[in-house]
């Protein structure tokens, strides 16, 4: 359920949606689309982590390092969604 409320919350934000680059703006589309792939998959990866990974390490008495995978997992949203907001703003507003 967590997975799905962090996906949602990215399509509501327009993570899915990839910024057109108008003729005139000097970014190379391309790039932008693989700038903009690659913070799709930070977010999903994020999200991913924070919901479904649950790891134990140790024989005699296993430590869970799921607190761990969840710090990990917010790190790399916020830093997904604060990509893309840069990358949005940089295509819209030419700088």
């Amino acid at each position: 359920m967590i997975l799905w409320v962090c996906l949602g919350a990215f399509y509501a934000y327009g993570g899915f949606d990839s910024p057109v680059v108008s003729e005139e703006a000097y970014q190379v589309p391309a790039k932008v689309k693989q700038a903009w792939l690659k913070c799709v998959l930070m977010f999903v990866a994020g999200a991913v982590s924070v919901s479904l990974v649950d790891h134990h390490v140790g024989l005699f008495e296993p430590t869970n390092l799921r607190i761990l995978y969840v710090i990990v997992g917010i790190v790399l949203m916020v830093g997904a969604s604060l990509w893309l907001n840069a990358l949005k703003t940089a295509v819209v507003g030419g700088g």
